[in-house]
């Protein structure tokens, strides 16, 4: 195995993936919305698959291409023993391709539902303004004290030292209801997300594995040619 073009090929790889998903979700391409009556493949949308196959099958040749020519030259190794490796080493550029990309993509969706905690957190207790990240909750305001207003009387010496009381519990009328169709439509959602996801990733092993036996045949090629 020549791990340094295997590593140089799953970097490449990694960080063009990287940028054709941002493209994409600049586009719009990548967008998925489980509130469909049906549950068909409209739910994930047209663009949203073909743009994750080409996401997979782009970033994986290219990965795949170059860890091909930037391996060593194995000599006198049997043509099917060279067609193996440059796949297998196609293959693995893939796997670690994939696995940084996911922990990637991991990590920046656990960092943005953190920030998004307090926001959720505001609006299901009754807040009408989302809280932005960093920013403390705003409180609801208490009405301006009238004429009439009972002073609160002093406190007596059973009461001067309790701890104050806890704050009242969310009303639970105002947390947002989800009805049992809304919950199978997400369930169908997310399978078909992974099923796609699975096609994707097929799809980019397989690129992966050809462009890196391309990429080896061109660089044993040139290496004969200029003896």
């Amino acid at each position: 195995m020549s791990w340094s073009a295997v590593v140089a090929g799953a970097v490449v790889s990694a960080a063009l993936a990287l940028v054709l998903l941002v493209l994409c979700v600049g586009l719009k391409l990548t967008s998925v919305s489980p509130w469909v009556a049906s549950t068909s493949t409209t739910m994930l949308g047209a663009t949203t698959i073909v743009a994750a196959v080409l996401v997979q099958l782009i970033a994986s040749a290219v990965g795949g291409y170059v860890a091909g020519r930037l391996r060593t030259k194995w000599v006198q190794v049997h043509d099917d023993e060279v067609y193996f490796r440059d796949t297998a080493h196609g293959f693995v550029v893939w796997a670690l391709a994939t696995i940084v990309t996911a922990g990637f993509l991991t990590s920046a969706a656990s960092t943005a539902i953190g920030a998004g905690t307090p926001g959720l957190v505001a609006m299901a207790t009754g807040n009408a303004r989302p809280v932005a990240a960093g920013e403390a909750p705003a409180t609801a305001a208490a009405p301006a004290p009238s004429v009439t207003t009972v002073p609160a009387p002093a406190p007596s010496a059973t009461t001067a030292g309790a701890p104050p009381s806890p704050p009242p519990a969310p009303d639970a009328s105002r947390l947002p209801s989800i009805s049992p169709q809304d919950m199978e439509r997400a369930r169908s959602v997310a399978a078909q997300t992974a099923l796609w996801s699975f096609l994707a990733l097929i799809v980019g092993a397989f690129s992966a594995s050809v462009a890196a036996t391309i990429g080896g045949r061109q660089r044993d090629r040139l290496a004969v040619a200029l003896r």
